[in-house]
């Protein structure tokens, strides 16, 4: 029996074109006399809608539009997830679609704290037979081997966080259907597979790709995965990410302003993989501070992209601002505040002007101690590397030259600068980035307690990295939306922004 996996690329709000796509995938299927075709949860409302399951025009144009499918049902066995109503809430249920009729086949017993607001759990599993073979179906959840059936199916939707993957079960066969998509700030990446019964994959579908993949029950056979490095897939995952983003909010083009910094320069390739090196738009803003290294280091990058450049100066905004409204000379930090200020204005007219979607690129690492100028090098409608530590920057950067030199070694070899000042060096302000990196991963990611990762590091310094942490709540509450990739991004946090409470 051929089973089809329907990896689809799902739109929140986008229920027609959802539909279509899934559709498509259903003739291809028949196409290839397939008697079951697989799709992930809540195909009809897509995960992360929100408040939107809320609108009762969007929940009944999503459960109408599953009638769609019921003529298909007579040539292929169709298996959807979907939200469905449920009294007061939302149900997570699988719907077997077959010879006319919806039947619920299966719901989620667990529901995440997040969702906890629309849905409720309901813990109904009803197994079903299709030729010799009997399958159970899983929603939302990880595979477990509850049922004892020929197949165990799950249906998820699973968002990509580096340095995890679904594992597939042993003592059962499981097919694992996930969509690929954009999602809010989480990127949903596919990666559907069918495993035997000690865990080694039959098929496994592509990474970031709507795709339909087969499955013979008959004729099957182990496949050798050789999955990417680390850094391959957060870049292949962010170039993928800024390519919905544009695609769902009707962007052509894009902004970006250079430095010659390492973090500039990572994130303008990944938005010249997304979109065309054509469509990018690179300004680099030198001011008395700017050296001539980082100037040149801004126009190569651009060169080896194949991206345009231009060079605005910001000393007559810089002076003019001076003489005609502070009247005073500056020489601390509102003077490096008024450099980034004036450059986020200058990125911000060209992203007005031209329809253009401006790109910030701040990290995680920064992005923690408020490393960064409000209204300034905040400004933008994305942030690509927000959830990557600056070691992670630095460790992509190496990747993209595996080759040959696209960022220029210069970029990478020299000291970061903010060159807001004479010879300013980040690490002026932060601490050494391999102690900073490890501090935040330990505490954001692994929830250590301060004691546990003062075993390794001065109790002292830990505190002060915490502390500064929790202090500049405030300024990431107003910053640039970002992509998650990681366990725990900054956006994920819940703490209060005033507060006065201090680690000792």
């Amino acid at each position: 029996m051929k089973i089809a996996l329907g990896q689809v690329n799902l739109t929140i709000g986008n229920i027609q074109s959802n539909f279509e796509n899934i559709i498509s995938l259903i003739e291809k299927a028949i196409e290839q006399n397939a008697k079951l075709i697989i799709f992930p949860e809540q195909c009809n409302t897509v995960k992360g809608a929100k408040d939107l399951l809320l609108i009762p025009q969007y929940l009944t144009q999503a459960n109408k539009i599953i009638e769609q499918l019921v003529p298909y049902s007579d040539k292929i066995t169709i298996l959807l997830g979907a939200a469905i109503k449920n009294n007061s809430k939302l149900i997570n249920a699988a719907l077997l679609i077959q010879n006319g009729k919806i039947e619920k086949i299966s719901s989620a017993s667990q529901i995440s704290e997040d969702e906890q607001t629309w849905f409720e759990a309901e813990k109904y599993n009803k197994t079903f037979k299709l030729d010799e073979y009997t399958f159970s179906v899983q929603v939302g959840e990880s595979p477990n081997n509850e049922n004892q059936t020929d197949f165990i199916i799950v249906l998820n939707s699973t968002p990509y966080i580096k340095d995890k993957d679904v594992k597939p079960l042993k003592n059962k066969q499981t097919i694992y259907i996930n969509h690929t998509g954009l999602g809010n700030n989480l990127v949903y990446n596919g990666g559907s597979f069918v495993s035997d019964k000690n865990g080694f994959y039959l098929i496994k579908a592509p990474l970031l790709e709507e795709t339909l993949s087969i499955f013979d029950t008959k004729d099957c056979q182990l496949i050798n995965e050789i999955s990417p490095c680390k850094e391959e897939k957060i870049f292949t995952t962010l170039s993928f990410a800024f390519k919905e983003f544009c695609r769902i909010n009707k962007f052509n083009k894009a902004v970006i302003g250079l430095s010659g910094g390492i973090d500039s320069a990572l994130s303008a390739t990944i938005m010249c993989n997304a979109i065309g090196a054509d469509n990018v738009l690179g300004i680099t803003m030198p001011s008395k501070y700017s050296t001539e290294s980082s100037w040149n280091d801004s126009y190569d990058l651009a060169k080896n992209l194949g991206m345009e450049c231009k060079t605005i100066s910001i000393k007559p905004l810089f002076d003019t601002f001076i003489n005609d409204i502070q009247n005073q000379p500056y020489y601390d930090t509102a003077e490096e505040n008024l450099q980034a200020r004036l450059r986020g204005n200058i990125l911000m007219s060209f992203s007005n002007r031209e329809n253009r979607i401006l790109v910030s690129t701040g990290n995680k690492s920064e992005a923690s101690m408020g490393y960064c100028t409000l209204y300034g090098d905040t400004c933008g409608g994305i942030n690509l590397i927000c959830d990557l530590y600056k070691q992670e920057v630095y460790a992509v950067s190496k990747w993209i030259n595996r080759n040959n030199e696209i960022i220029p070694i210069n970029t990478i070899q020299k000291a970061p600068s903010a060159e807001l000042r004479p010879d300013q060096k980040d690490q002026d302000s932060l601490p050494e980035y391999e102690v900073l990196d490890e501090i935040l991963y330990r505490y954001l990611e692994m929830n250590e307690e301060i004691e546990t990762i003062a075993k390794k590091f001065d109790k002292k310094l830990v505190c002060e990295i915490i502390n500064k942490l929790n202090t500049m709540e405030f300024k990431r509450n107003q910053m640039t939306f970002s992509i998650k990739i990681s366990k725990k991004a900054l956006s994920d946090r819940n703490y209060p922004p005033i507060n006065s409470f201090k680690y000792y």
